[in-house]
Formats: C-alpha cells, structure tokens, sequence
C-alpha cells in the first residue's frame, strides 16, 4: 500500500467537509421544513418528492463513508467508490442549479452599494466551485501514485 499521498490526504479532508457540509444543510432543510406543522394525516400518499428531501441525507451518509474509505486506503473499492460519489455529486449539483434557475441569477451584475457588488462578485466564484473540486479530485485519483496507493497495477509510478 504504501504511505498515503499529501493529496489523497486533503482530498479525504475536503470529502469529510462536504459530507459535514451536506449533512448540516440536510439538517437545516427539515427544520424550515417542520416549522409549518404536521402536514396532512388523512390521505396522504408518499410522492417521489420525499426522494428530493432523502437524497442529501443518502449523500450525506455515502460521502461519510467515502471519505474513511481514503483515509483508509489500501482497497480498490474504495477508488471506486471515489469515483462514484464525485460523478454523482458533479450530477447532482448541475441539477440543482438548473432545477433552482441558481444560474440565471448568479451571474447578474447586482446594483446598489459595494456590499451587494461583493455578494455578486463572491457567488460567481463560489457558484462553480463544486464543479472545480469534483472534476480536480476525477483527474487526480487518475494518477499513478493514487492508484498504487488504492492497490491497482501500474506500469510505472510517478515520482
């Protein structure tokens, strides 16, 4: 197996932040949800919505497991499930901008005092940066030392 890569290191560290980020939002999202009341007792039928308020707790859980997984090492299973989670969050975020219409507004010019300017200016380059941190951990857990780390045959290693 080997020592553990500095990078594989911080990328585990940013996967625990995601899924620590995650599970707080999840966690936010109920509140707001519970303030209103229970919602109706008597001919209620579960809809596919209840999948939209499970699935960042079951992202939440499988980036939790992913990042032990790195710090851990050693397994090809745990590459895998690298890989997995990265594409799936890449999906999942890109639909949440397009469902929410986030990209219409982020990247209007906002008016008024500098306060406002900033915020404009801070959600441009805040908007893409999930997509910069999955696609920088897809081609950096394609190098060769990661891949000796995670137990997978390489014709060479990088030094």
């Amino acid at each position: 197996m080997g020592k553990r890569p500095l990078g594989v290191t911080v990328v585990a560290m940013l996967t625990l932040l995601s899924a620590l980020v995650i599970g707080f939002l999840q966690l936010v999202l109920l509140a707001v949800l519970s303030v209103g009341g229970p919602g109706p007792t008597s001919g209620y039928s579960p809809s596919p919505i209840i999948l939209l308020y499970l699935s960042p707790t079951i992202l939440f859980v499988f980036a939790l497991v992913v990042s032990i997984g790195q710090f851990r090492g050693g397994r090809k299973k745990f590459w895998y499930t690298s890989i997995v989670l990265w594409i799936i969050e890449t999906v999942s975020f890109a639909w949440f901008y397009a469902a929410t219409g986030y990209w219409s507004i982020a990247f209007v010019p906002i008016q008024g005092n500098a306060w406002y300017q900033f915020l404009g200016v801070a959600s441009v380059l805040l908007v893409p940066s999930p997509f910069f941190y999955t696609t920088g951990c897809l081609i950096y857990f394609q190098t060769a030392r990661v891949k000796h780390y995670f137990n997978f045959e390489v014709s060479s290693l990088a030094s």
